[in-house]
């Protein structure tokens, strides 16, 4: 099963997110953004596994929780997708 990792420009987005998606019961963990996503600067990111990766950017766009991207990591490495 592939990791989903959703991207925040601050921990603060981070954190909020953690919040929110552990209390709906949706298991994740936060990190610093791997730098193979990461554009420009640094961030953070929240890593979901991938049968739960749908229902939790639902939750944070209807929670209102702004997020970068969203990418899966496979074999091959990470490929955003859109979320």
């Amino acid at each position: 099963m592939n990791n989903y990792y959703i991207t925040f420009r601050s921990i603060t987005g981070a954190q909020k997110a953690v919040k929110i998606l552990e209390r709906s019961g949706i298991s994740i963990s936060m990190q610093r953004t791997p730098k193979n996503m990461v554009t420009e600067g640094c961030g953070y990111a929240v890593k979901v596994k991938e049968d739960k990766a749908a229902a939790a950017v639902r939750l944070l766009k209807s929670s209102g929780v702004n997020y970068g991207k969203l990418f899966i990591a496979t074999d091959s490495g990470y490929r955003e997708v859109i979320g």
